[in-house]
């Protein structure tokens, strides 16, 4: 169960570290006008991540808690929070990756 707890917490912290602006991206992302806005929603996503898994931590091993969760329900309840966060990425990876084509496209050839 700690292992739930460290990665919910490095995924909101790396989130946090993305919303003031510095996170590493691939390398074709670097160097746009829109780089920052890309790493501050990456760091959405990690939050978006993060925040359910942690809060499953809390009520899991919160002291007055009576449910009893298998270990496979565990997974399955962990993967269930992460949907959120990997339709996040989906749209915005999508996103991006037209704004990237769109300016290449635009750029005249040397």
């Amino acid at each position: 169960m700690n292992v739930i707890l460290v990665m919910s917490l490095f995924w909101i912290g790396y989130g946090i570290v993305g919303l003031i602006g510095f996170q590493n991206i691939p390398e074709k992302y670097k160097g746009h006008s829109w780089t920052k806005d890309y790493i501050r929603k990456q760091g959405i996503t990690w939050i978006i991540l993060g925040l359910p898994w942690f809060g499953f931590y809390l009520v899991r091993t919160f002291p007055l808690s009576e449910i009893n969760i298998s270990t496979g329900n565990t997974v399955v309840i962990l993967i269930m929070l992460s949907i959120p966060a990997l339709i996040g990425s989906i749209v915005l990876e999508r996103k991006y990756k037209a704004l990237l084509s769109a300016e290449i496209d635009s750029k005249p050839i040397e």
